[in-house]
């Protein structure tokens, strides 16, 4: 015969109760940690073989502006670093500040460009390019112009077709308010890749002059996606 007591069925149900909660939380817990490591597995912060990306810096500030350069082909000024001085298609007078040497290599590598003419790559040359090469890069440019026009059939002295790349960033790789080194990144219509040119340029008589590169040969690099560190330059602004 079986006795019945009624704390001894209580003490059952407690330590049934507690058992069963046991279970739901232990399987609480493991969902938990699959959710986790799904979740840090997507980001790709901790997947072996994937750097994280770091975006590029957005320049939207209303200090900046564009003013056309040449037929389909405009460039990026800015109020305060300049350029502060526009004569017979050079620009010149920029600020002795990391964004004054970034606009002095935009604008100063854009008329060194064979396509701007003889009328704007030889004042440029003359002008505003220092360094030992610097005549070397003046053969560069001759030399690519002529070819380049006889191409086209273009006359002697006439601009060229600026194609259809377009500036869409840069980077300060390094500076002081001596010299400095820049990156120029440009793409066409539907990037990747970007094209990179690296210039030095040098505070040279109360201005930014862009150094003639070695052997007077200007370096490209092709790029998959922005540098971190590069301001991609919006035509908003």
């Amino acid at each position: 015969m079986t006795t019945y007591d009624p704390i001894e069925r209580v003490r059952r149900a407690r330590r049934k109760a507690a058992s069963g909660a046991g279970g739901v939380a232990l399987v609480c817990a493991v969902i938990l940690l699959i959710a986790l490591k799904l979740v840090t597995g997507r980001s790709g912060a901790d997947a072996p073989g994937r750097a994280p990306v770091t975006p590029p810096v957005q320049d939207d500030s209303a200090d900046m502006h564009w003013r056309p350069f040449r037929p389909g082909q405009d460039l990026p000024e800015s109020r305060t670093a300049g350029p502060a001085r526009h004569v017979d298609g050079l620009a010149a007078g920029f600020e002795r500040s990391p964004l004054g040497a970034a606009l002095a290599t935009i604008h100063i590598s854009h008329r060194l460009d064979a396509s701007t003419g003889p009328g704007v790559f030889e004042p440029t040359l003359r002008d505003q390019v220092v360094g030992a090469d610097a005549d070397k890069l003046h053969e560069q440019v001759s030399a690519t112009y002529d070819n380049a026009r006889r191409r086209q059939g273009r006359g002697a002295g006439e601009a060229l077709d600026p194609g259809s790349a377009r500036l869409v960033a840069y980077k300060v790789e390094a500076y002081s308010p001596d010299v400095a080194t820049v990156t120029v990144i440009s793409a066409f219509d539907d990037p990747p890749p970007y094209f990179a040119f690296r210039f030095d340029v040098r505070w040279t008589d109360g201005d930014w002059k862009l150094v003639a590169p070695p052997g007077g040969e200007v370096q490209r690099t092709e790029l998959q996606a922005l540098p971190a560190g590069a301001v991609a330059l919006s035509r908003g602004t």
